[in-house]
């Protein structure tokens, strides 16, 4: 990809990145967020979820100097998954655990 050198670039490669992985439906997670990584030289963006729905989001890592993909996942809650779970936080790192193993697994 060579270097991600602005937030429009990150976001329109996050983009490409999604749609290959999770298909036409990342287009209703707008917008899109970007955050930079001083000390690791990456950008993390995230799709948004709607107000007042439940479901998950994309989220990917890239390298700014290569674009090198450092890992993609995506969440997904459900109201009896909030509810019934020890704490949000315990659920927020199984979610994003899972996701990951899914990842590693894939090789993407």
């Amino acid at each position: 990809m060579g270097n991600i050198k602005n937030s429009t670039i990150a976001k329109k490669y996050a983009l490409k990145i999604w749609l290959e992985v999770y298909g036409e439906r990342v287009q209703r997670m707008k917008p899109y967020k970007v955050y930079w990584d001083d000390e690791n030289n990456a950008w993390l963006v995230t799709g948004t979820l709607r107000k007042n729905k439940l479901g998950g989001i994309p989220y990917v890592i890239f390298s700014k100097d290569d674009g090198e993909i450092i890992a993609v996942w995506h969440t997904r809650w459900t109201v009896k998954s909030i509810f019934h779970s020890n704490s949000f936080l315990e659920k927020l790192w199984t979610a994003t655990s899972n996701s990951i193993g899914i990842m590693e697994q894939n090789k993407l």
